[in-house]
């Protein structure tokens, strides 16, 4: 089983999508991962959990194929709630050309859609060793495909 404690805590992914059934399903699989999961389907709500005092969120799991900029203005509004969060963004219909203008610039993860529960899972799990990584003092990443491989 992934490691989904941080000093004696569940680790918390905030997923944001505007596609109900898509925030069901990865909150299943993540879930069963034993991630503790929220669930947003707007910029404003996810900006409202994260920067809520109590709420530890370690990773944003965001849907690059909401409408128009919507992503990177929720990347946005999260960054601003809480400095220092993890973003991952999903999608299956961004371009390369979307990622290197748009992404490489944040401190941020890419898994291309489809996928299934291992590869969201892994993906999940490489953004928060990652994030874990410049923690203690590594490098800036750039933008990571779920393979590992990344963008230039």
């Amino acid at each position: 089983m992934e490691e989904t404690r941080q000093k004696g805590r569940r680790t918390t992914v905030l997923v944001v999508d505007d596609d109900p059934a898509v925030l069901v399903t990865i909150r299943g699989i993540l879930e069963a991962g034993d991630y503790r999961v929220l669930v947003a389907d707007n910029r404003q709500d996810a900006a409202q959990l994260a920067g809520l005092e109590h709420m530890h969120v370690d990773l944003a799991l965001l849907n690059t194929g909401m409408t128009a900029t919507a992503a990177v203005e929720v990347a946005e509004a999260l960054v601003s709630a809480r400095p220092g969060i993890r973003l991952l963004y999903v999608s299956g219909f961004v371009d390369d050309e979307f990622v290197r203008i748009k992404l490489l610039d944040r401190d941020a993860g890419f898994a291309p859609k489809p996928f299934g529960p291992d590869g969201l899972s892994g993906a999940v799990q490489e953004a928060l060793q990652e994030a874990a990584t410049q923690a203690q003092g590594g490098t800036k990443a750039r933008v990571k495909t779920m393979s590992g491989s990344a963008m230039t």
